[in-house]
């Protein structure tokens, strides 16, 4: 039994100086290392991103926002008044499906003359808004769905740009028909003119008054192919509601 304890106590004391031995080893490691050269020591890193394996770029400044509305849009005879949030039938593709908070531009042609197709173009940096419209009648203002359905948040803008194409013909259409509303949904067209007129089309658009403005910039169009001197035609266009829907436009093939 003492022998048993002796050899406890030797193992003991053996381990604890294999212990301190080890200790003692590590120490003069850790100097050593303290002890390298500073080029020799790889400075711990300061981004917490590091550790994540992730790189953080900067970003391009935009340019500094300096058009305001109301502007002139570049390229046509249309002044941009205002954006607003527009919710209800997306009508710029004829989908007609409900849209809610897309961009909407009001525009007013300042021109003398109808504006057969125009596009305005704002932009904000690389991000582009688009509004198209049809005939849009001089005098008149317009509201514009952006094409892609965007919703705008802007107040200024980095450019203001477009293009028009204008109406060049002399014909005054109203001058040879004559437009009334008949019921709800239907609108009649005499002539007063005394020749057979031919290829007559009415372009019209959805209209709110207040405030007086048309909504959506393309246009729908029902057409009469014949229409003899002195006759009327009731026609029921499709999307036509009276008071609700105005002629914006008509052109004439022959007269």
């Amino acid at each position: 039994m003492a022998i048993k304890r002796v050899w406890l106590l030797f193992l003991g004391i053996a381990g604890s100086a294999a212990c301190a031995l080890l200790l003692v080893f590590a120490v003069q490691a850790q100097l050593h290392v303290l002890s390298l050269e500073p080029d020799c020591i790889e400075e711990p890193s300061t981004d917490p991103y590091d550790y994540l394996g992730m790189e953080i770029q900067d970003v391009d400044v935009l340019p500094l926002a300096q058009i305001q509305l109301p502007t002139v849009i570049e390229g046509t005879t249309l002044i941009a008044q205002r954006l607003a949030a527009y919710d209800g039938p997306f009508l710029e593709d004829g989908s007609d499906r409900e849209v809610v908070n897309v961009a909407a531009l009001v525009v007013y042609n300042a021109g003398q003359y109808e504006i057969l197709k125009a596009e305005v173009i704002l932009a904000w940096g690389e991000l582009l808004f688009r509004f198209y419209g049809e005939n849009i009648p001089p005098g008149e203002t317009v509201l514009l769905l952006e094409q892609n359905c965007r919703s705008c948040l802007q107040t200024n803008f980095t450019a203001c740009m477009g293009w028009q194409i204008t109406s060049n013909e002399n014909q005054e259409p109203n001058a040879y028909v004559q437009i009334s509303d008949s019921a709800m949904g239907a609108v009649t067209v005499t002539s007063i003119s005394e020749n057979t007129l031919r290829g007559i089309r009415l372009y019209y658009k959805s209209w709110l008054s207040p405030p007086d403005i048309y909504v959506g910039g393309i246009s729908r169009m029902i057409e009469i192919p014949v229409l003899p001197a002195g006759e009327s035609v009731t026609l029921y266009p499709p999307y036509y509601a009276c008071n609700y829907t105005k002629i914006v436009s008509i052109s004439i093939d022959g007269i």
